[in-house]
């Protein structure tokens, strides 16, 4: 069943290459091959809401952590477009006409210094953690401290019957963030078939029970490397969730895979 796991374990919905992904782009559509990957894949599972975190690709450029604008657009419903004026660009929320204006080039943002200014990459924009902040903050009204995300690693390298993953917690806010955890458990994962749990990542693990507390300070990127091995019964098509098990927990987002 799982004695071939090169081909047995992929990706339904193409991993987000967030350089692809267009730019300021007058409200034309996000490209559909990263719209998936940014809605819930179910609803019927719910973990514990918390609106610090979003869940979104964190990019690499020149040694720096950026997001994609247009992929932050995309949760919120914004228009992200190119201004009137060469360098400048829109944000529209759709449900009333508040608009923002930012440059390019901006060194600060509503008077508030940014960490770093926005840059174009392969016609995409992407934004410093401050921009990302003060965006939701302005036209959501809601204090975002992390961004989380979940991928599989190394696909094609695959040892029989695990599964690779990498987490990214990356902390957006001013401050050093403080996660407190009950126990020496850091990450949950979920297979999910029907919105039943049929693999959990704890299943058959033990954790110290000492309390403890990860630290992150302002614009530092955390990162869990891991691999899990998977029971024998585990075959057919799954939804991947998972969380940050620290209190009030950090939900990932999800994904969709088939094993065989």
């Amino acid at each position: 069943m799982l004695n071939k796991i090169l081909p047995a374990i992929f990706l339904i919905t193409a991993l987000i290459i967030a350089t692809g992904a267009p730019a300021a782009s007058n409200g034309v559509q996000p490209r559909e091959d990263w719209i998936d990957r940014l809605e819930p894949i179910i609803g019927e599972f719910e973990l514990e809401e918390n609106n610090q975190v979003l869940n979104l690709p964190i990019q690499q450029l020149d040694g720096e952590n950026y997001i994609n604008l247009e992929m932050l657009g995309y949760l919120f419903d914004w228009t992200v477009s190119a201004g009137e004026e060469e360098g400048v660009i829109t944000i529209e929320k759709a449900d009333n006409d508040q608009q923002i204006e930012f440059e390019l080039t901006a060194e600060d943002f509503n008077g508030r210094q940014l960490v770093r200014s926005p840059i174009e990459h392969d016609g995409a924009i992407y934004i410093g953690p401050a921009l990302t902040r003060y965006l939701v903050a302005s036209l959501e009204d809601q204090n975002v401290n992390f961004i989380a995300w979940l991928e599989l690693t190394d696909q094609h390298e695959q040892t029989e019957g695990r599964l690779n993953y990498n987490v990214k917690l990356w902390n957006i806010a001013e401050r050093p963030q403080v996660l407190n955890f009950m126990s020496g458990q850091t990450l949950e994962l979920y297979l999910l078939s029907n919105s039943n749990i049929e693999w959990k990542l704890s299943e058959d693990r033990a954790y110290t029970m000492a309390l403890r507390d990860i630290e992150l300070e302002p614009d530092e990127l955390k990162s869990w490397d891991e691999s899990a091995e998977l029971p024998d019964r585990i075959s057919g098509e799954y939804i991947l969730a998972g969380e940050i098990t620290a209190q009030p927990s950090l939900s990932l987002n999800q994904l969709e895979l088939v094993i065989e």
